[in-house]
């Protein structure tokens, strides 16, 4: 896909009251693996069900509004992916100006290139596959089905009180076309909070550091 078509993608998101265009966030660390899904690699012979989606999304659903676009439009380049993670782990002494400026000269699409400044966010990508592969599938077949799924799973963790606005992340539900969206955004530019699926806080400055904390278990 050409960057273009990367932004356009992204910015529909936008316009769906889903994302916002903002500064990359710090990375969470240490995220549970997704539920178990079909096999690796095999594409989608029906559109999946509305439970299905929310299962795929569910691990991601919590990231901060354009950490979640990028890993979705990532996730439609499963192979790029792993090409990525595994140029990543060969060069672990490498600065992260260095490894961005290197990462933008690799044949992969602009949304994997983006992925290298987030190294546990790449990393889980690529070590459940399976589940990648499929969320890609989902987002080229029914991209409005699974932005929908990310707003049920939002939903549901702000009406258990584990999603809300924070010192650290900004969280507002706002009416897009007769329908709630809920948009999770920084406080602060330059350093962001990636909930997890398990509990634990790490701190750390944006694209170098992590942060994490309890997301739908509500742990």
């Amino acid at each position: 896909m050409a960057r273009n078509k990367v932004i356009n993608i992204l910015g529909s998101l936008a316009a769906m009251g889903i994302i916002s265009l903002l500064p990359r966030p710090a990375i969470g660390q240490n995220q549970a693996p997704p539920p178990p899904l079909s096999p690796t690699g095999a594409a989608p012979a029906q559109t999946a069900s509305a439970q299905q989606l929310d299962d795929m999304v569910a691990p991601i659903a919590l990231y901060p509004d354009p950490l979640i676009g990028e890993a979705l439009a990532a996730s439609t380049y499963p192979m790029e992916i792993a090409d990525a993670d595994q140029w990543l782990r060969d060069h672990p002494k490498w600065k992260p100006s260095k490894l961005m400026d290197e990462a933008k000269k690799q044949n992969w699409d602009p949304s994997v290139q983006g992925l290298v400044a987030f190294p546990q966010v790449l990393g889980f990508l690529s070590q459940n596959m399976s589940w990648t592969t499929q969320l890609g599938n989902a987002f080229l077949a029914q991209q409005a089905d699974v932005m929908q799924a990310v707003q049920r799973m939002r939903a549901q963790a702000q009406s258990r009180g584990t999603l809300k606005s924070t010192p650290q992340e900004t969280v507002t539900t706002q009416n897009q076309g007769g329908q709630s969206a809920i948009s999770i955004e920084p406080a602060n530019p330059d350093e962001w909070y990636v909930p997890q699926l398990q509990s634990g806080i790490c701190v750390g400055t944006a694209g170098l550091g992590s942060l994490s904390s309890s997301a739908l278990s509500g742990t």
